[in-house]
């Protein structure tokens, strides 16, 4: 098990010919808080539309929790819902889809 909640490798992402993140390397380890912050278009929705499985990186690797971005599938918010209320815990599902964080369009 790695000590990383989220390991990046040259993350890349582009939409045609417009470089949107260009190689990052990131390691978050687990337990810690991690802030985004740039000026406007520096990709920072997008690294975190990767990093949620809403888009797929153009190159690079992602391990989210040890799951590669090749291997996780966006989730279905009823799925979601039910395994969340399966677990006896606050409905967070309900916020998580309506912000599109778990959105099934890549």
């Amino acid at each position: 098990m790695s000590g990383f909640a989220i390991e990046t490798d040259a993350l890349t992402r582009r939409f045609g010919d417009q470089l949107a993140v260009n190689g990052i390397d990131l390691r978050v380890p687990r337990g810690s808080f991690y802030g985004f912050l740039g000026e406007n278009g520096a990709g920072k929705s997008t690294t975190i539309s990767m990093l949620t499985g809403v888009l797929l990186p153009t190159s690079g690797t992602l391990r989210v929790l040890e799951v590669p971005a090749d291997v996780a599938r966006p989730v279905n918010c009823a799925d979601l819902y039910r395994w969340v209320r399966s677990k006896r815990q606050p409905p967070a599902s309900d916020w998580i889809c309506r912000a599109g964080f778990l959105a099934s369009r890549r």
